[in-house]
């Protein structure tokens, strides 16, 4: 095959040959006709435009070149075209087809990648611990559990990054995963969120204002008296606030009733149970409440003087005054005497006691009182007289012994326990005997100013009638001219009994006798007198003696012959 071609100046006319016909790069001159191989290679087999999705690589046809008049060669290049995206691009692939006369022929095809599949993401679940602040903080990449991307890297992002105490516990979170050209997808994890600090004491601590009036608690009464709001006092937790919660874990109890303490050990827990242990407030108290109960009833009826005060004081009973008292915390109460009031005498006293009531820690009662009263119910005691004996006087009448009845006599003997005055009060007289020999038994009691009386006591007065009769009217006066010689005298003017007590009485009223005790004549038968010496003698013996009376006379009678006369 031959072309003519006319080259105008200045190009140089050449002779072009196929590879197998002459030298085609002999010049041959300018304006010369030389046949020529001009024409290029055929280029066949390339394919068309192709899109492909990465990670995919382009895979291009496999053309190939073919030269009617020679032998052609194919080379390639590639041309790269960045996308809108690190994973899309364009590769363009340009082959060259080559003969042995340089004519060449180009062919290109191009294959687009691109990237719209979307990166898998891949989540796992996490545990995070806020600060002692509260706060805590992650990125997406502590959620990633492995996301990827077929055709290159991808960038991560959570939906929530920071975390405070109000998202304590399981918080869903979304890790968005996006490749280079902006394909996303999504998982979730769950990001649990912990509270692992423990509470603190940020404010005062509780402290007891002065002290708890209480016996000292038994074990059991101490953890019941437990406060949970005086244990949580100036505590606080980041996340709990104040919502805390305090657990006894051991409760001491020390002292007594009169100064006790109980000592809380205790744990702080917030509402995630972190725990500040060992803490510890006490409490404080004592028993300050005095004994009560009632004061004795009065005490009535003693049999006393009226008492010293120095007495009354001593009669003081400790014992009586705190029996109706007992103390709230079961110990043993005492009386403590204050004063005692004497008021009254000694037949009718009260004696009022003062005294306040104590417990063992020594707390007192008000003034509390109670009375003893009583009397003088001691009758006197003492003696009786002895017997009034050989009283001269008749047989008294019961009146006439009544009224001999001596009360001060009756009393002397005896003396009253509280010192007053004693005085006998006549019962009654029995009058007994006779004249010449009586008795009258005084019956009697002895009364103290109280009239406290004894029994009935006696004593006796006794006597007789020891006086002899008196002449208490005209005496006889005797006889006269009486006819008897003086030797007669007696016989003729004898003594009469009857006669000589004439005028004699007996004070006592009875019979009184005439005893002759001596006759004398004196005279001579002329005139003569006969003395007659008597007693007078009551019936008791009581004798007048030495009384007398006369007779007198004479001898009146003339001589008589009696014999023979002269």
């Amino acid at each position: 095959m031959e072309e003519t071609l006319i080259l105008q100046p200045p190009y140089t006319l050449v002779s072009v040959a196929y590879p197998d016909g002459p030298n085609c790069s002999t010049p041959i001159g300018s304006s010369v006709t030389v046949i020529v191989d001009l024409t290029p290679p055929v280029i066949s087999g390339v394919g068309g435009p192709q899109t492909i999705s990465c990670p995919a690589t382009p895979s291009f046809s496999s053309p190939t070149a073919s030269d009617a008049v020679s032998t052609a060669t194919l080379t390639f290049s590639d041309a790269n075209t960045p996308g809108t995206c690190t994973s899309a691009h364009s590769v363009t692939r340009t082959w060259t087809a080559k003969d042995a006369c340089n004519n060449t022929s180009t062919a290109s095809q191009t294959i687009t990648v691109v990237d719209n599949t979307a990166p898998i993401a891949n989540c796992k679940n996490i545990s995070i611990n806020l600060s002692a602040v509260g706060t805590a903080a992650i990125v997406a990449g502590d959620i990633n559990n492995g996301s990827s991307d077929a055709c290159g890297s991808v960038t991560l992002s959570a939906s929530k990054t920071s975390f405070d105490c109000s998202n304590l516990g399981g918080n869903t979170v979304k890790l968005t995963v996006t490749d280079a050209c902006g394909n996303t997808s999504t998982c979730n994890s769950t990001v649990t969120v912990h509270d692992i600090t423990a509470p603190s004491l940020t404010g005062t601590a509780y402290s007891q204002i002065g002290s708890i009036n209480s016996c000292k608690p038994t074990q059991t009464e101490a953890a019941n008296a437990f406060s949970s709001t005086n244990a949580l006092a100036g505590y606080s937790d980041v996340c709990s606030g104040t919502n805390l919660t305090a657990v006894l874990t051991t409760t001491l109890v020390s002292g007594n009733n009169c100064s006790w303490t109980i000592t809380y050990t205790y744990d702080v827990k917030d509402e995630s149970l972190n725990t500040l242990s060992g803490r510890t407030y006490t409490t404080v108290g004592a028993d300050v409440t005095a004994p009560s109960g009632t004061a004795p009833a009065g005490i009535t009826g003693v049999n006393s003087c009226l008492p010293t005060q120095a007495e009354a004081d001593g009669d003081f009973n400790a014992t009586l005054a705190a029996n109706g008292y007992t103390d709230n915390c079961g110990g043993v109460v005492t009386a403590q005497f204050v004063s005692a009031a004497v008021s009254g005498t000694k037949c009718g006293w009260t004696v009022t006691y003062t005294f306040k009531v104590k417990d063992e820690c020594n707390n007192y009662t008000t003034n509390q009182t109670y009375t003893r009263s009583g009397s003088d119910q001691t009758a006197p005691t003492g003696t009786n007289p002895s017997p009034i004996t050989g009283v001269n006087s008749c047989l008294p009448t019961q009146a006439e012994a009544d009224g001999d009845f001596n009360a001060t006599l009756a009393a002397t003997g005896y003396s009253d326990n509280c010192g007053g005055v004693v005085t006998a009060q006549f019962v009654s007289a029995a009058v007994s005997g006779t004249k010449c020999g009586w008795t009258v038994t005084y019956t009697f009691k002895v009364k103290d100013e109280c009239n406290n009386y004894t029994t009935n006591q006696t004593y006796t007065r006794s006597g007789s009638d020891q006086t002899a009769p008196t002449l208490t009217g005209s005496p006889y006066t005797g006889t006269t001219g009486t006819n008897a010689c003086m030797a007669n005298a007696v016989a003729s003017a004898p003594f009469s009994a009857t006669y000589a007590k004439q005028g004699y009485t007996d004070n006592c009223g009875a019979a009184v006798t005439a005893t002759l005790t001596s006759s004398s004549v004196t005279g001579t038968d002329c005139a003569w007198t006969v003395t007659y010496t008597f007693s007078v003698k009551d019936v008791c013996g009581n004798t007048l003696a030495s009384q007398s009376y006369s007779n007198t006379g004479s001898d009146q009678t003339a001589p008589t012959l009696t014999g023979t006369a002269y």
